[in-house]
């Protein structure tokens, strides 16, 4: 796969004459990053791919149908391309689907809104009309103009003075055919007749626009982040009828400009920062095409990459090497987002709740039908792996959590109530139980929670457990606080002794057993390796733990050769007949008795 992804890397080319322009716009809205106040960073995640591929419109083969023979007919398929006024190209967007928008040529009208020129064209063959919708602002549509009489430009601007659109004229001298932007907002929604000539913008409403600051890269800016979190879905019909769809989510910031050592530039997958050179704009992500990278690194609003994915100079001077992954550099004690890469994984769907359980099991145009759903929830995500049970797998309907301690009078009273806490403050519903023979511990247990509690972040959520679930039990000896441990079966069971292992061949339910004075639950949580899907509300009595055998389906088979099956023929028809199933009886009987197999029999 990732030779697969480098080939196609080497072969990204980028239109003759693009970079120059490009990059002399960019020095042009650079030069003055320093002086600007501080922007917001990009607000969605960045996509890991490249960011320079072309996205086109398509045309796929589907299957013929029995109404029309003959030739296949053609299912037409649209793109979206992203396209810069000002130095007249298409900016090509990412391998995942993603536009990158980057600000350009727009006009701020006080009457008719802000044009912020984030352009797109629809692409595609046999389109006949476009439906555009945008949930936040509004859309606009740009066309150029060209080789305009002087009777055409005048008639332009009286159409600008009745509000009908807004236009920006250039061109040659004083009476010389001249150009034009011709901008016409068309509200949050619209459908017109297709135009490949045609571009849609974003626009800002007048009653939604803000006050002037007096800098105009600021206020477009401005303008720009008003799209930050919408939605634009972009509907086609084709010449025979049928129509296509896609829902695009937008987020706004600075993209990262980057030059190697070519002199060429391109856009990274990441975000710039203050002093990194940029492209302000939006970023459409298509929400059924894409494949989002979580960025794995967070607290930072500016995130450098030492060294991006693919090719690359190598630093030590050896020439042009492939690097097979990115660089994040983080600051020590960093949280960072690895264990699907070393556990293999290949796909990842940043959702849950009950709807991602419905969306497995079921199927969606963008999550596919599993077999096998597994892994704990809140109250409606078990309620809807109930529900699904039968279509699906499920590893079982967990509860809320559960830690039952049991503890002798030589423990630390403070350890004991920080071990129950560390469960009540999971959920409300939450259950912790310390079960001692001490009733000295019990008291002591029961002040330090009192003591600990307002010392919790969410104090709330562990004082509603414990008040509801919480309790202490004193036993006459750990002998029977064990047998009170199996007829509970708790999720979690501390075993908080000098000597454990004497009691482990005596415990029979529970879900993960914790065997010490030094070994509390977290460590199930976050360390010590056995898995951490756990049977819950006393379902340890006939259920295991997540493992490996959940995930081994397991078939039979039998072979017998005919002095097998004739050794065995009397018994197995003796014990049909016996149940009356004289069917199964014939089965066995008529490949030995010669008048079973005449039907006289």
């Amino acid at each position: 796969m990732k030779r697969a992804y480098h080939d196609l890397m080497e072969q990204i080319s980028v239109p003759s004459g693009l970079n120059d322009r490009v990059l002399q716009t960019v020095r042009q809205e650079a030069a003055g990053v320093g002086t600007q106040r501080k922007r917001t960073a990009l607000r969605a995640a960045v996509c890991a791919a490249c960011a320079l591929t072309l996205v086109l419109g398509t045309v796929r083969l589907a299957p013929r149908s029995a109404e029309e023979p003959g030739l296949p007919q053609l299912t037409y398929s649209f793109g979206l391309t992203a396209y810069a006024a000002d130095i007249g190209e298409t900016i090509v967007p990412n391998a995942n689907g993603g536009l990158a928008l980057r600000s350009g040529t727009g006009i701020w009208d006080p009457l008719q809104g802000h044009f912020t020129g984030c352009l797109f064209q629809v692409t595609g063959e046999s389109l006949q009309k476009v439906t555009l919708s945008v949930d936040r602002g509004g859309l606009y549509r740009s066309e150029t103009r060209k080789a305009l009489s002087n009777d055409e430009v005048q008639a332009l601007w009286q159409a600008e003075e009745t509000g009908e659109l807004v236009c920006s004229v250039y061109g040659a001298d004083e009476g010389a055919p001249m150009n034009a932007d011709v901008m016409t907002a068309l509200g949050s929604e619209a459908t017109e007749d297709y135009d490949p000539a045609v571009s849609y913008g974003f626009w800002v409403p007048p009653d939604e626009m803000l006050e002037k600051t007096g800098d105009a890269k600021q206020d477009l800016w401005d303008a720009i982040d008003t799209f930050d979190g919408a939605h634009l879905t972009v509907e086609v019909t084709f010449a025979d009828g049928g129509t296509q769809s896609r829902t695009y989510t937008l987020s706004t910031g600075r993209l990262r400009l980057d030059q190697y050592e070519n002199g060429t530039w391109t856009v990274l997958p990441q975000l710039a920062g203050d002093e990194d050179p940029f492209v302000y704009g939006i970023y459409a992500a298509s929400e059924t095409e894409s494949r989002w990278f979580q960025w794995p690194v967070a607290g930072s609003s500016t995130v450098s990459l030492s060294n991006p994915f693919g090719a690359r100079w190598n630093p030590g001077g050896q020439g042009k090497t492939v690097h097979n992954g990115i660089d994040i550099p983080g600051t020590e004690g960093t949280a960072i987002l690895a264990a699907a890469v070393i556990a293999g994984i290949d796909l990842i769907f940043k959702t849950g709740g009950a709807q991602a359980v419905a969306a497995l099991a079921y199927g969606t145009e963008s999550v596919p039908k599993v077999d096998k759903i597994v892994g704990p929830g809140n109250q409606f995500v078990a309620e809807a792996k109930k529900q699904v049970f039968g279509q699906v797998g499920i590893d079982m309907v967990a509860g809320p959590s559960e830690i039952l301690v049991i503890a002798d009078g030589a423990c630390n009273p403070q350890i004991v109530a920080a071990d129950l806490l560390s469960q009540a403050e999971h959920d409300k519903n939450a259950s912790a139980v310390l079960v001692t023979d001490s009733e000295d511990l019990a008291l002591a247990v029961q002040g330090a929670i009192e003591e600990q509690l307002p010392k919790l972040k969410r104090q709330e959520i562990a004082r509603a457990s414990i008040d509801r679930n919480g309790k202490i039990i004193v036993a006459q000896s750990l002998d029977t606080a064990v047998d009170i441990a199996n007829e509970i079966a708790p999720e979690h069971l501390e075993v908080c002794v000098d000597q454990p292992f004497d009691y482990l061949d005596r415990i029979r339910n529970a879900g993960s057993i914790f065997l010490g004075r030094n070994c509390p639950e977290a460590l199930g949580d976050y360390f010590a390796g056995p898995n951490h899907t756990l049977p819950t509300s006393g379902t340890a009595r006939f259920s295991s733990p997540l493992s490996v055998d959940d995930f081994v389906k397991k078939m039979q088979y039998t072979y017998y050769t005919k002095p097998a099956l004739e050794k065995a023929q009397f018994s197995v028809s003796t014990f049909a007949k016996k149940e009356g199933l004289t069917g199964h009886a014939r089965s066995v009987d008529i490949r030995f008795d010669p008048k079973v197999a005449e039907g006289t029999k």
